[in-house]
């Protein structure tokens, strides 16, 4: 999906088909209701990726490895780099265990 399609569906000037909108929930991993507004809270059985950084223990990972104390350059790295080294770890192993990385 392009940028421009996928901008036009968020801010309501195009409405997705049938099609896209089993592809979004599919890619973000939860439910059709819940990106139709229609359920509130997300029940999709696909995936749920708190479940799976439990699973693979990725809280003891950044705890060992980031919060220990990482230095780029001169010193350590900030704690908003750390939450930011957190995300882009958790979105890695997302798409590793979403199959996209290949």
């Amino acid at each position: 999906m392009s940028r421009s399609s996928y901008s036009h569906i968020e801010n309501n000037r195009n409405q997705p088909d049938i099609d896209t909108i089993i592809k979004l929930s599919k890619y973000y991993g939860v439910s059709a209701d819940y990106l139709l507004g229609t359920n509130s809270e997300n029940n999709s059985d696909e995936f749920d990726i708190n479940k799976y950084i439990e699973k693979i223990n990725l809280k003891k990972f950044i705890d060992d490895n980031i919060n220990k104390g990482i230095y780029y350059g001169s010193g350590p790295i900030t704690d908003e780099q750390k939450k930011q080294l957190e995300i882009a770890l958790k979105m890695i192993f997302y798409e590793h265990y979403k199959g996209d990385d290949k």
